[in-house]
């Protein structure tokens, strides 16, 4: 019986550390690693919508970048961004630009001059933006197949072949 009462009180006590934790990690922040991604459909270009979870469910990463045409570091960014996109995107990779709240005609005007080859969506009212809580441009968010936040960063110089290593992409 003695062994009985220890047991239980082991199950007990481990359970009191590990229920916290569990719904700990159940509970992350929107947009923040170790949390899922949000999901959203938002326009392109041309007006067509886009949804994050069915239009690119193929796709075994995703790289989310917040960006803007009057942000020296987003624009800073866009080569190193097309030659990822240009070595990985065969492999699974897409990368997806949302610009907050910025008119269609300034956004294809930067789209045109740098000749970005992935997708450009309009985040119009900064809805989706708010939601990933984007205090800073760039914001770039990892997501891997599952479609679970693995890295969220602020700033150019990413490591993104570094980061798709991690994420099993070679």
């Amino acid at each position: 019986m003695k062994k009985i009462i220890s047991i239980i009180g082991v199950f007990v006590f481990i359970a009191g550390f590990a229920l916290p934790c569990m719904a700990q990690s159940a509970n992350k922040p929107a947009g923040t690693p170790g949390g899922q991604a949000i999901d959203f459909t938002l326009k392109n270009l041309a007006g067509k919508e886009i949804n994050l979870m069915k239009d690119f469910a193929k796709k075994k990463v995703i790289i989310l970048v917040f960006s803007a045409t009057w942000c020296p570091y987003c624009v800073q960014e866009i080569p190193a961004l097309k030659a990822i996109y240009n070595k990985y995107n065969f492999k699974g990779v897409e990368i997806i630009h949302i610009d907050p709240q910025e008119s269609r005609d300034r956004v294809q005007r930067l789209v045109d001059k740098y000749k970005i080859p992935y997708p450009v969506l309009l985040d119009e009212k900064g809805e989706i933006t708010g939601k990933y809580k984007i205090l800073g441009l760039p914001t770039i968010i990892y997501l891997d197949q599952k479609r679970n936040i693995k890295w969220r960063s602020s700033g150019g110089e990413q490591d993104y072949e570094g980061r798709l290593k991690e994420l099993g992409i070679k």
